[in-house]
């Protein structure tokens, strides 16, 4: 009897657990592989984790992420047809690291993309969650590796999710601790990683690029998904159940440019060329030439939102237009290390306020100015012009003889 009641007890525990675990493989809500329809689209963060897991240091997962041969980062926030430099910042708390993708939009404003939180416990079982911006991804759009917490063996082997068959990969919170980059933050002599680059200031060997039209972006990566829904996974809850009042009391930065391109529907031009899938599946066999397992994804196959199309679809490139339908915005152009010498905000701040102070004091000159001046410092001084030397000799004896004549006169 005795034996029963535990086994009744251990059925009842294990229940809960085995079916959250069946819901987040069979339901297509958390293992999406098509458009969440927000700016973030346009930068996986499946992708940014699977990078994360590989990089060394933080300073090497910066070049990599902003790296064209990598193709992961298409985001264009502000709009100007050139994709932002995205740049990490390290907030380290205790034994919490709260790593910041960030993206400037003008001088002034930031917005933040995603937030890699990084936590360890006495244990030192370090767990990772990659949360992405709720303005970029909506609500709780968090990315974690596929932990063993769970009962997963009735889903080990080539398991469906998301349309792709794959096989899961488990890990442990001790296997995460062995990771290069775990291990480079948690070293004694770490320093805080804080990039040094920001708006209009960028790596010298960096370039900014056309953005790609998010469905050759989704071609490019669509083979990728079953490396990524194997390691790693969608979840619904925060390790670290502190982590957003620390962050949102005293780091993250929202901008007002991305709340009012999602009202007006300027993102969703990224949208317009479903023909461009095959593109950019056809750029991920020319970089990974030993994958033989390829996957060509299907025209309008992952759509659940429809978006119109754009009326002009005449465009033969890859990368999106110029045009906006929306508003008329300058081009841009970015030079090596910030330097533009079309826009004066970009140079450098105290050669252009020393210029500028010094063009305000310079007068202006020119004929007319240099007449009147001449005539005014005549008129100023107002001094007779000196006499010829006879003219004066002549004075001299004159003012003699009164002289003497006077002196003479008091004498008598």
């Amino acid at each position: 009897m005795k034996a029963f009641k535990i086994l009744m007890v251990i059925a009842l525990l294990s229940t809960p657990f085995a079916s959250q675990a069946q819901g987040y493989y069979e339901d297509d809500n958390y293992y999406d592989n098509d458009r969440l329809g927000l700016p973030g689209d346009n930068l996986n963060l499946y992708a940014v984790m699977r990078l994360f897991q590989n990089t060394a240091t933080l300073e090497e997962f910066e070049y990599r992420l902003n790296s064209r041969s990598e193709r992961i980062n298409n985001l264009d926030l502000n709009m100007d047809n050139r994709i932002d430099y995205i740049k990490v910042i390290d907030y380290m708390r205790g034994d919490d690291h709260y790593i910041v993708l960030r993206v400037a939009l003008n001088r002034r404003e930031n917005q933040d993309v995603a937030v890699i939180n990084v936590t360890r416990d006495r244990r030192d079982r370090v767990y990772v969650q990659l949360i992405g911006d709720e303005d970029l991804y909506g609500y709780d759009y968090i990315i974690e590796p596929n932990y063993d917490d769970y009962d997963y063996r009735e889903y080990r082997g080539r398991v469906n999710i998301g349309g792709f068959t794959v096989t899961i990969n488990t890990t442990s919170p001790y296997k995460i601790s062995s990771w290069p980059i775990i291990r480079h933050l948690y070293r004694p002599d770490y320093v805080v990683w804080v990039s040094p680059f920001r708006w209009g200031y960028y790596p010298r060997e960096w370039r900014a690029w056309r953005p790609d039209y998010w469905d050759y972006y989704y071609g490019y990566h669509y083979n990728w998904y079953k490396y990524y829904y194997g390691n790693y996974r969608r979840w619904n809850n925060y390790r670290n159940p502190h982590w957003k009042e620390y962050y949102y009391r005293e780091h993250r930065n929202n901008s007002d440019i991305v709340y009012r391109k999602r009202q007006n529907g300027s993102y969703d031009r990224t949208y317009g060329r479903p023909d461009q899938r095959e593109e950019g599946v056809n750029t991920y066999i020319q970089n990974n030439r030993n994958d033989n397992n390829i996957i060509r994804p299907q025209q309008g196959s992952v759509y659940r939102r429809e978006t119109p199309r754009q009326e002009n679809n005449t465009i033969n490139d890859r990368t999106r237009s110029n045009d906006n339908k929306f508003e008329n915005r300058p081009q841009v152009r970015r030079e090596e290390n910030g330097y533009n010498p079309e826009r004066r905000d970009d140079r450098r701040g105290s050669e252009v306020r020393r210029e500028e102070q010094s063009r305000r004091n310079e007068p202006v000159r020119n004929e007319n100015s240099r007449s009147e001046n001449k005539e005014k410092e005549k008129t100023k001084y107002n001094r007779p012009s000196t006499p010829p030397p006879a003219q004066q000799s002549q004075q001299q004896t004159q003012q003699s003889q009164s002289q003497s004549q006077e002196g003479s006169k008091y004498r008598r």
